[in-house]
């Protein structure tokens, strides 16, 4: 989209940013997850990459940014769920039945994602495959294990809460949304993720979070 719109005028490099950033006001930014910026190698950026070096702003370079991009959609499915709580990201990931509705998501991704033989990349500390089994652990688990391991501090939320909480219009299209389109392509549902993104619609309207165990039973059932 942006390649068409510059009309070839410019070169488009694909990124990644695989980290939490909040807006603090006053032109501050929070950086609220641990992660390092992503970028397509090519010479151009693998002559930025070594001007940069290693410092907190180094960029590392892949040759799979689609699988990159896959691996970071199935992680950012927590951004609908953290949106819908109300809560920060270290209160919302520390209640199970938040992360059992995020695991689900994720499952119903990696089915559809399989499905369609796409490869997700690995994004973080684990491969895709293991990240719903590793959401959906027992508290007692996550949160001593998962949480300290993120670094996730008090002030990280999704930007999908900053979008709900601006009054704005939500990116979920192009997160649960894309799930939804890619199972309508291969001419199958994806209930899970396309309740999430009727939810966030509603939440745009100025609806009230949900408590986790209602949120599991509205997304979920049970």
């Amino acid at each position: 989209m942006l390649e068409r719109e510059l009309g070839g005028r410019f070169a488009v490099v694909r990124g990644m940013v695989p980290y939490t950033v909040a807006y603090l006001g006053e032109g501050r930014f929070h950086k609220g997850v641990a992660g390092e910026l992503w970028a397509e190698d090519r010479p151009d950026t693998r002559l930025l990459a070594e001007a940069i070096g290693q410092s907190p702003a180094a960029l590392r370079l892949s040759g799979d940014m689609l699988g990159l991009a896959w691996g970071k959609l199935l992680i950012n499915l927590n951004n609908a769920v953290n949106a819908l709580s109300g809560h920060s990201l270290v209160n919302q990931l520390s209640q199970r039945d938040y992360r059992r509705v995020v695991a689900a998501s994720m499952r119903e991704g990696l089915r559809l994602l399989d499905r369609a033989g796409i490869e997700p990349a690995k994004v973080g500390p684990m491969p895709p495959h293991l990240l719903p089994k590793v959401i959906a652990s027992p508290d007692w688990l996550f949160n001593t294990l998962f949480l300290k391991v993120q670094k996730i501090d008090a002030k990280a939320r999704s930007s999908m809460a900053d979008d709900l909480a601006a009054g704005r219009r939500t990116e979920v299209d192009y997160i649960n949304g894309e799930l939804v389109r890619l199972a309508e392509r291969l001419d199958i549902d994806a209930p899970i993720n396309r309740r999430i993104v009727e939810l966030i619609r509603k939440a745009e309207g100025g609806s009230q979070p949900w408590p986790a165990d209602a949120l599991r039973r509205e997304v979920l059932g049970g």
